[in-house]
């Protein structure tokens, strides 16, 4: 059934399920807190009848790795689902075309000069050199990967994929080189951030990714028209008054700093940007118009669940987000590829 049919109880029902996983992952932790004090009014008076304890780990601690967790998650599908549409090709993702990984490489250089060289001002200044440097590197990754895979025929997707591969394996051994020189305490920060993880979510990361949402989300209405008329071709979308190549830039550029933020933030989230705009396709179709807001709230719930099982499975521990993701979405993934086999076949 299309998401149109029934657009408004779709809507409804989906944001419903969304803030009982909200509530459902502030409650869950080490400590578990009652769903009472979680739905207390948010005022200075109300929480302070909370026990003291109580009250930091839901505000200060579990709402901004929640919020984090929501914008992220958005922000990664919203990106996968924009270069999916850019290229033509459902196999298109942040991470497949290297961005990820190039965005991974501009974070940890920043890491590792402001940890080696400036210890004094290197929490100061991470919060604005990391988000710079992952988008720098997110856009010569995405740079690069563009201009391989631009011919005098157009845009050659099995070249852009090709060189996407390339593109992360040269990204992987730039971070193990910076790994091999990084001291033992910056290695450590290092690996759990190159698996992604939410504890410890500043409101500074929080307030980053949410900008960049804002802006998205705000050219959902001009990029989906665009993307709609794109599935036609390229020049049949020129003569429909598409100005192509501005679209080609504007879907690059906003796809690499939403990338390139989000990296900074978590860390590398696999799966996400890959993974739900197929399933949000199945029910939405193929208007972006539609397709893109769909998947900007597919991609903050399945992330939000991702977390919230990373701390729920192996309680006391924490597993990072990036393996839970992985989990999820290789399967689902598997699964989409049978399906879409199947129907090939018949």
């Amino acid at each position: 059934m299309r998401l149109c049919h029934n657009k408004r109880w779709w809507w409804i029902s989906f944001l419903l399920v969304m803030l009982v996983t909200v509530f459902w992952s502030l409650s869950i932790g080490v400590v578990e807190t009652p769903w009472s004090s979680i739905l207390m009014p948010g005022s200075e008076k109300s929480r302070g009848q909370l026990p003291a304890h109580i009250n930091t780990i839901i505000f200060e601690i579990r709402l901004p790795r929640v919020l984090l967790a929501l914008v992220v998650g958005a922000i990664l599908a919203n990106s996968g689902a924009l270069l999916q549409g850019l290229l033509r090709n459902p196999l298109a993702d942040p991470g497949v075309l290297g961005i990820s990984s190039g965005s991974a490489v501009g974070a940890a250089l920043a890491m590792l000069i402001l940890n080696q060289l400036f210890p004094s001002v290197a929490i100061t200044l991470g919060s604005l050199l990391v988000p710079c440097f992952a988008f720098l590197g997110g856009t010569l990754a995405t740079w690069v990967v563009y201009r391989l895979g631009v011919t005098i025929w157009g845009i050659s997707v099995p070249t852009m994929l090709l060189a996407g591969v390339a593109i992360s394996s040269m990204a992987m051994a730039a971070l193990a080189a910076i790994n091999y020189l990084a001291d033992d305490l910056t290695l450590r920060s290092f690996m759990y951030w190159q698996l992604g993880q939410l504890s410890g979510a500043q409101w500074w990361a929080v307030s980053t990714c949410l900008a960049v949402l804002v802006l998205q989300v705000l050219l959902i209405p001009w990029l989906g028209q665009g993307l709609n008329a794109l599935l036609l071709g390229e020049q049949e979308a020129g003569y429909l008054g598409v100005p192509v190549e501005k679209l080609k830039r504007t879907v690059i550029c906003v796809a690499s700093l939403g990338v390139g933020v989000a990296v900074a933030a978590v860390g590398i989230v696999a799966f996400v940007g890959l993974v739900v705009p197929h399933i949000v396709r199945q029910c939405a179709g193929p208007n972006h118009q539609t397709l893109l807001p769909a998947v900007t709230l597919g991609g903050a719930w399945l992330l939000l669940i991702a977390d919230t099982l990373s701390r729920w499975l192996l309680a006391p521990l924490e597993l990072p987000i990036g393996i839970v993701t992985a989990l999820i979405g290789a399967p689902v993934f598997i699964w989409l590829l049978i399906q879409q086999r199947q129907r090939m076949v018949s």
